[in-house]
């Protein structure tokens, strides 16, 4: 009888206990990309280098596909004027789908604040689904692959 309920109780811990990992994974790459889109909005040089694996595919709106090494070539290296309106990135509807312990895809709605001039409140604001594909290595998450459809109305 110990041995049945012993057995009962491994049996419905073990799916808890991978359910939390997972949830954890989850969180912490939702957090990378919360970064991710703060420091692209200052064209962060170390993040996007951080953020992007080197092998990394990316297809854009534009339906350009580059590297990480176009993404970082395209960076200034100079510290950004801070006078200087600046697009703002944040994202939402964010949807995470792991694959075992390494690979998730995560795909959201990005939303790009674009100034017109130097008024704050003077900008456009696009939509863009995007989809990207990241993967554990070394102990950190990167993109190794990257979608982005803008979203006309």
């Amino acid at each position: 009888m110990k041995s049945i309920l012993l057995l009962l109780f491994l049996v419905l811990l073990i799916p808890l206990h991978i359910t939390a990992q997972d949830q954890d994974e989850a969180e912490i790459i939702e957090s990378l990309l919360h970064e991710f889109l703060s420091a692209a909005s200052v064209n962060d040089f170390e993040m996007h280098n951080r953020f992007w694996a080197d092998d990394l595919i990316y297809t854009s709106a534009a339906a350009e596909r580059i590297g990480k090494s176009d993404i970082l070539n395209g960076l200034s290296m100079e510290d950004p004027d801070p006078n200087e309106p600046v697009t703002n990135y944040s994202g939402d509807q964010i949807q995470i789908n792991q694959y075992g312990e390494d690979t998730a895809v995560v795909a959201f709605r990005l939303i790009a604040e674009v100034p017109r001039s130097h008024e704050a409140r003077n900008v456009d604001v696009m939509h863009f689904y995007n989809t990207g594909t990241f993967v554990k290595r070394n102990g950190e998450w990167r993109v190794v692959a990257w979608h982005v459809t803008q979203i006309t109305n």
